[in-house]
């Protein structure tokens, strides 16, 4: 597996393999930067909107939509109406498999617009919010039927939309484990080119086209991400900059105020909301 933007996720109770949780994009076009693990996602929209990636795939969501991401997809989102809002879902195997599948059979179709699903999405929200008593048996038997309820109405249908060949997803992870594990440094297309083996053209159009984002977008949003969690730890706004590889303070600003929307001294003098906890790296625009 490789070690870019690989979530790893953990699970205080092994019994009960499932993250929730809810997100708010406050801004137009926010979104979070492309990543993937070996769990299953759901992103019930409760209002606006945005564009989902899917391993290369894009879809225009709403809200009343679903979008669901398969085992070890890459997936991201941009692009979002001001104050979209969704509820997350992330199922390991272990859970799917006590439902009676195998992960290999939840072949779902990744964009949804189902009221019986939504449903369904509802119900295991209110469980995780009021945590009545044997409230994770509840969710277990609301995601067995969950699942049900997908794969007899919305099994996917690759022919629907045009499938981006696993090789390309696989380049595209490749040069993510580089830019992840080299950010502070300085880099270049002719660096990644020459330490991936792929041409300058080829790596650029690939990867916009598995991600919606060119490689420097990505690269500033990585960048900008690690430096608000520096920030919030005490960093300097100096310090932070050089530490994430931006060797110019005020492009530094300028990129902050870009992909986190608003000055990086405002979350060093003032650091009253934490980095996002779910894992994933999140930008305002």
């Amino acid at each position: 597996m490789y070690r870019g933007y690989y979530e790893y996720l953990q699970h205080p109770d092994p019994s009960f393999p499932v993250i929730f949780h809810h997100n708010v994009f406050p801004l137009k076009n926010g979104g979070f930067i492309p990543h993937w693990h070996e769990a299953m996602e759901f992103l019930y929209f409760t209002s606006g909107g945005g564009t989902a990636f899917i391993d290369g795939a894009s879809f225009r969501v709403k809200a009343g939509d679903l979008v669901v991401s398969g085992f070890g997809s890459m997936h991201s989102m941009q692009e979002t109406e001001a104050n979209t809002q969704y509820n997350c879902l992330i199922l390991e195997p272990s859970l799917c498999e006590l439902t009676g599948f195998q992960p290999e059979q939840l072949q779902i179709a990744p964009h949804i617009h189902d009221r019986e699903a939504a449903a369904k999405i509802e119900h295991i929200v209110q469980e995780f919010q009021h945590k009545q008593t044997h409230y994770k048996n509840a969710i277990k038997l609301e995601v067995a039927a969950l699942l049900i309820h997908l794969m007899r109405h919305h099994i996917s249908d690759n022919e629907s939309h045009e499938k981006i060949p696993d090789s390309k997803t696989s380049m595209v992870k490749q040069v993510i484990a580089l830019l992840q594990e080299e950010y502070r440094q300085p880099l270049s297309l002719p660096y990644l080119a020459a330490k991936t083996g792929f041409s300058h053209y080829y790596l650029c159009h690939t990867f916009r086209e598995v991600t919606g984002y060119s490689i420097s977008q990505y690269l500033n949003m990585l960048r900008c991400n690690n430096a608000q969690k520096l920030l919030f730890s005490g960093w300097s706004v100096s310090e932070t900059a050089l530490s994430c590889g931006f060797e110019n303070l005020s492009y530094f600003t300028r990129m902050y105020k870009r992909y986190i929307g608003h000055a990086p001294s405002q979350d060093k003098q003032n650091p009253v909301k934490k980095p996002p906890t779910s894992g994933k790296m999140y930008h305002y625009t």
